[in-house]
């Protein structure tokens, strides 16, 4: 039996969508997406909160998938605190054709200026950099 290997290895690519939070009002879906290519497996990313809302009411941020779940990724990103909310649950998620984010809002009243950053970290099968 023949055992093959493979001495490509891949840096890890990431996609950074910036986001206001006027693009995210009313509530619900937006139509912000980020769009994975053919082979993407998803190996972390979160949303990154630079400027809170100061929002009266709720202010969330689901992060899903199209034609799946609203929030696979991420249930309820608080948009009120600037932090970090990593991707609770999909990583190692592989989308053989490809496949959109979505970013899906809970939100009821404008604000000043807030401001957001999705991340979503991936690599890709069949893809190289370098040689080991």
């Amino acid at each position: 039996m023949t055992t093959r290997i493979d001495n490509h290895r891949q840096w890890q690519l990431s996609a950074v969508q910036g986001v206001a939070f006027d693009d995210i009002l009313t509530a619900g879906l937006s139509a912000i997406t980020i769009e994975l290519p053919p082979g993407a497996i998803i190996v972390g990313g979160g949303v990154l909160v630079t400027t809170p809302s100061d929002a009266a009411g709720v202010a969330v941020l689901d992060v899903g998938l199209t034609g799946g779940d609203a929030d696979a990724f991420v249930d309820g990103a608080d948009l009120k605190t600037a932090a970090y909310t990593a991707f609770e649950t999909g990583v190692g998620t592989f989308l053989p054709n490809g496949g959109t984010i979505t970013l899906t809002s809970a939100a009821n009243t404008d604000d000043a200026a807030s401001a957001l950053q999705v991340l979503v970290h991936y690599v890709v099968v069949g893809r190289g950099n370098e040689v080991q």
